[in-house]
């Protein structure tokens, strides 16, 4: 789903941006050495870091404020359970659990909202969002065939390709 996710953002919100890498993962943690990585990646240019789907939790504390020395701002949005203090190293924080609300609203589906409230015109949105809800297994809406298969593909990628990828690799997927 974060690699959807980042999609969104790539083709919609951060246009602007110069280059947007997507490292995979599948792990709920943002490690150190995840953080270091990327550490090195953002001192060239001050860029803004964005954690989805992921790193949001007290085990990813640690990173965060490595990241946090680095990035210009630091955007998270995930899903997942949180903490207080993952949430307040955030310049922007966005959690359907912040609000009362069940985690079903998954990462690439609120990227997705995100990118529409922006007015971001992008006929492949309501497909992206229909990937991240059926890799998620959302309830919030019927998963397609079509998105079951999309979310299967992205599930592999993420979990055989480890090395960072620019987002036009994963467009053309």
């Amino acid at each position: 789903a974060a690699l959807c996710i980042s999609s969104i953002f790539s083709s919609s919100i951060i246009s602007s941006s110069p280059k947007i890498i997507s490292f995979p993962t599948n792990s709920a943690t943002y490690s150190l050495e995840d953080a270091y990585i990327d550490s090195n990646i953002l001192s060239k240019d001050k860029s803004t870091a964005i954690i989805l789907d992921f790193g949001a939790n007290l085990e990813s504390v640690e990173a965060l404020k490595e990241i946090r020395q680095t990035a210009q701002k630091l955007i998270i949005i995930d899903h997942h359970p949180f903490c207080k203090e993952a949430r307040e190293l955030a310049d922007v924080f966005v959690s359907p659990l912040s609000h009362e609300l069940e985690s079903k609203y998954v990462s690439g589906y609120l990227c997705a909202q995100i990118a529409k409230q922006a007015g971001v015109k992008d006929k492949n949105i309501e497909k992206y969002s229909s990937i991240a809800l059926a890799g998620d297994r959302s309830t919030l809406l019927p998963a397609t065939n079509d998105a079951k298969k999309g979310a299967k593909v992205l599930d592999y990628i993420t979990t055989y390709r480890k090395f960072p990828q620019t987002l036009d690799f994963y467009k053309k997927t």
